[in-house]
């Protein structure tokens, strides 16, 4: 099947900085690829001195990596550059293709990609940061660790959402960047309300691993969640229909360098109606900032969250018996915090659930929203804990999360220890 939302992909990159006296040397670059599960066949020099250089990582079933060395101008050159780069005496950038995603786990693929680009950074010694130059996204110091022997992580590891706005505009014009590195277009959401910016940049989070794995062509009904469709429309077709008073318009998008193909997520086409009443979903973004949709999680999140259950299964028992000792031994659920989780039922679909009282069973009931509402239409059933895939913490009506199993406990003692959650 032709995917009707994919392109050419561009090459990423992704910087790091190193404050080591001298750089590593192209042996040293050659073994780290290798030790970031890069199969590397050879490394053809294409320019070398002993201040760095530029060099050509080649692999016969894989595309090839583009490394170069410089001096650090500690981050001079671009203002975001953090205060952590300032002591840094070397740059070191990685470049190449992310591989095609060929199957309804193609975005795992690229994470996997991604990161061992990550990893080969830090494996050079670049503890002092890191950046995606297609996102924007920094890393610095121990964050960087995770990438050599943490958990698996998220897809949205691959994209970030920006949220735009102008004075002189009305509402908020939201995207993606990072989804043309991987073949697609990007992701956008027009026309939206202040009110809703933070709705609208959870569903972009939500539906782009859906998107990277297939979406339908314009204009189609697209089913993200039960009860929940959406159309994707090209730009081109929507931003003719945008108030001029909004934000989105070309001249915002010359002047903040926004090109390339894009696709705006849209509310479902109406019955007896040839145009759409708005482009913008108002309904399914209301709705979101409530609490009160549940979406599919993609083929790639759900594997990812099935390795972490499978690590970390012991851990999880293990959180949800301490929450339920100490929801015991201070009153109950009114006088504590109430641990919420978010579990994978038919499949893909998501909805949530709290820990009640003793939970030494390994058991968790009683569906309700991430406000902590009852979810209507949902059984009040029990689920086994290895359905577990995030933890958050509920108290005085605030969220806490989403949380590792360790942080979950920690925060649970700190909480019983000082009857409030760690700042």
């Amino acid at each position: 099947m032709i995917d009707p939302w994919a392109t050419p992909p561009a090459s990423t990159r992704i910087l790091g900085w190193s404050e080591a006296a001298a750089p590593p040397s192209w042996a040293e670059v050659e073994e780290a690829l290798r030790c970031s599960e890069f199969k590397v066949d050879s490394v053809e020099l294409l320019e070398s001195s002993s201040s760095g250089g530029t060099a050509l990582a080649r692999s016969v079933d894989a595309p090839a990596i583009l490394v170069s060395i410089d001096p650090s101008d500690g981050g001079k050159r671009d203002a975001s550059a953090p205060e952590a780069v300032a002591c840094a005496r070397w740059e070191l950038g990685l470049e190449t293709l992310l591989p095609p995603a060929r199957d309804l786990s193609g975005a795992e693929v690229l994470v996997q990609r991604l990161v061992s680009m990550h990893r080969a950074l830090a494996r050079l010694g670049c503890g002092l940061a890191s950046l995606d130059v297609d996102t924007g996204r920094w890393r610095f110091g121990t964050e960087l660790d995770r990438f050599i022997d943490g958990p698996p992580p998220a897809s949205e590891e691959l994209w970030t959402v920006r949220v735009h706005r102008r004075q002189d505009r009305s509402g908020t014009w939201l995207a993606t960047e990072g989804l043309c590195r991987c073949g697609k277009f990007e992701l956008e959401l027009l026309a939206v309300p202040e009110s809703l910016a933070p709705a609208a940049a959870g569903l972009l989070d939500a539906v782009a691993p859906l998107y990277l794995e297939g979406a339908p062509p314009a204009g189609d009904e697209w089913s993200i969640g039960p009860g929940v469709s959406i159309t994707l429309r090209p730009l081109e077709e929507v931003i003719v229909r945008l108030p001029p008073e909004s934000i989105g318009h070309s001249e915002d998008r010359r002047a903040l360098g926004a090109s390339g193909p894009r696709a705006v997520i849209c509310e479902v086409l109406q019955p007896n109606r040839s145009e759409p009443g708005s482009f913008t979903p108002f309904a399914l973004l209301e709705q979101a900032a409530l609490g009160a949709v549940a979406l599919h999680r993609s083929g790639a999140e759900a594997q990812r969250l099935r390795k972490l259950v499978a690590a970390q299964g012991p851990l999880l028992v293990f959180a949800a018996d301490a929450v339920g000792r100490h929801l015991d031994g201070h009153g109950g659920l009114d006088s504590g915090p109430r641990l919420l989780v978010a579990l994978a039922e038919s499949g893909r679909e998501v909805s949530w659930a709290e820990v009640v009282g003793r939970a030494a069973s390994g058991l968790l009931a009683r569906p309700v929203d991430t406000a902590g509402r009852a979810v209507p239409g949902l059984p009040a059933a029990v689920a086994p804990i290895e359905a577990v895939v995030d933890w958050r913490l509920m108290i005085s009506g605030a969220e806490h999360g989403p949380m590792n199993p360790d942080s979950a406990i920690d925060a649970v003692i700190s909480w019983s220890r000082a009857r409030s959650l760690p700042s």
